[in-house]
């Protein structure tokens, strides 16, 4: 089969995926059983947090093997570790999404004085990710679900220094972002929660992050409303 024959002719590439898969499908177990034991019955509107056919926008915020130093001796600072995406999502089910993100992970910036005045740097990896999130049939506001996406991420490099800036893109490989979070629905329009996962590049070590995100939702049916009287 093809697929053994590239694991056995390049086992070193593919290592990443032995040490993601299994502590990733841990941390998906743990989530989802904590988000199912709060889960809260619905009331009210039967269709106040459905899913089906609905839409979202999605911000995230988070960081990734963060790092901070900063030397005054010699004014030299040094960040790294942030993450940074926007998401769409579409539901073609109560259970399951369709999502596509763009967004930049192990961001890092350092700050440097010289003579001729100070260069910052800035680097790190972005992509275009496409996937889709599994959402168990819950009912109520709580809503745990896991995620894989893939797509092509990128090395970049911006470094600003006195009279020239300078763009350099490295190598681009193929990405793949495994991930558990919860949700919790505020009314049909406004979402927020908390997410953690993984993404592993093919030749890189697997990078674990942390973040909330904030989301609008939008379209999908209004749901019944009660009947006066």
């Amino acid at each position: 089969m093809p697929g053994l024959v590239c694991a056995a002719s390049a086992p070193e590439e593919w290592t990443w995926l032995r040490k993601v898969v299994p502590p990733f499908l841990v941390t998906l177990m743990v989530l989802v059983a904590s988000a199912s034991g709060a889960e809260v019955a619905e009331r009210g509107e039967p269709g106040a947090h459905a899913l089906d056919g609905r839409s979202r926008f999605e911000m995230r915020l988070g960081f990734a093997d963060l790092y901070v130093s900063d030397n005054q001796l010699t004014d030299a600072v040094d960040v790294t570790g942030g993450a940074f995406s926007l998401v769409f999502l579409h539901w073609m089910s109560e259970s399951l999404a369709i999502e596509v993100s763009l967004g930049a992970m192990n961001v890092g910036v350092s700050s440097r004085e010289t003579i001729a005045g100070e260069t910052v740097r800035a680097d790190g990896f972005g992509g275009f990710l496409a996937g889709g999130r599994f959402y168990p049939q819950l009912r109520g506001p709580i809503r745990p679900h896991v995620g894989l996406a893939v797509g092509p991420m990128t090395d970049y490099q911006v470094r600003d220094r006195p009279w020239q800036t300078d763009v350099i893109l490295r190598t681009t490989t193929v990405g793949v972002g495994l991930e558990a979070g919860i949700d919790c629905l505020l009314g049909r329009h406004f979402v927020i929660g908390v997410h953690g996962g993984t993404t592993a590049r093919d030749g890189y070590s697997p990078q674990w992050n942390l973040g909330i995100n904030l989301g609008w939702a939008f379209g999908g049916a209004q749901g019944s409303r009660p009947s006066g009287g």
